[in-house]
């Protein structure tokens, strides 16, 4: 969503997060007047980085939350349920659909971004219950050199990407969208760790059985059969498909 910053400029939040400096402190004071239901609450919280900003906003949104923000995953249970009822077919296309963005920060085959860390061999080199863990819980498992940075600049800006270099008087982030922003280390007044780009209710969407197949799918890349990472096919159809608005569904 978007939030007017009182001066006419209109600033986006979620995993992009509050891009204006003391943004986080005017939305607290207007979900004060307006509260948001328990479930959304919730899943506000896990859009926005725990850093000292933030806190007024987070302290408001878990007391909305109340027992929602408190929602646990049995991991052990779920992993046996997509091992034994999961669909890997079915969970390629929930794995494509536009509204999780998968294709947009994760590359299957070399197609796909390059925000989150490649999945050509997840599955056989994660096993099921840990994957399901860097889903539901993102902050818990984040691969090296994928953490993310709140960069806060001079003129009042509020950055949020993973910190590819920096170097020679520059920073270069990439943002949730995949673009590269370069910032001159001049204009860099503050450097704070924000865990994982991913969002943490990633699977609130689906239904049990599609949640189910989606991480089927997932155990399934780079293990022996239709979805190896030696199938010369597999890049072929990802770059197809992932552009093809028929098959996102």
């Amino acid at each position: 969503g978007a939030v007017g910053s009182g001066e006419g400029e209109e600033v986006e939040c979620g995993e992009k997060a509050l891009t204006a400096s003391g943004i986080a402190k005017q939305l607290a004071e207007a979900l004060k007047a307006k509260p948001l239901p328990p479930e959304i609450a919730a899943l506000t919280i896990k859009h926005i980085p725990e850093i000292a900003e933030h806190d007024a906003l987070l302290a408001l949104l878990r007391t909305q939350a109340g027992a929602a923000a408190t929602q646990t995953h049995d991991i052990p249970a779920m992993a046996k349920s997509a091992a034994e009822k999961g669909d890997a077919h079915r969970g390629e296309l929930i794995y494509r659909r536009p509204a999780l963005a998968c294709i947009a920060c994760h590359a299957i085959g070399g197609a796909g971004g390059k925000v989150g860390p490649d999945m050509t061999s997840i599955g056989a080199s994660a096993p099921m219950d840990y994957l399901i863990e860097s889903v539901v819980n993102p902050g818990a498992k984040i691969k090296e050199g994928y953490h993310s940075v709140i960069i806060q600049t001079k003129d009042g800006k509020s950055i949020t990407g993973q910190l590819i270099r920096s170097s020679g008087g520059s920073s270069v982030i990439r943002d949730g969208s995949g673009a590269e922003i370069t910032l001159a280390d001049s204009m860099i007044a503050k450097k704070t760790d924000a865990g994982s780009l991913m969002p943490g209710n990633l699977i609130g969407s689906l239904t049990p059985q599609e949640t189910d197949d989606l991480f089927k799918f997932l155990s399934s890349l780079g293990k022996p059969g239709e979805f190896s990472a030696g199938d010369s096919k597999a890049p072929k159809i990802y770059a197809i498909l992932s552009a093809t608005p028929e098959n996102t569904e």
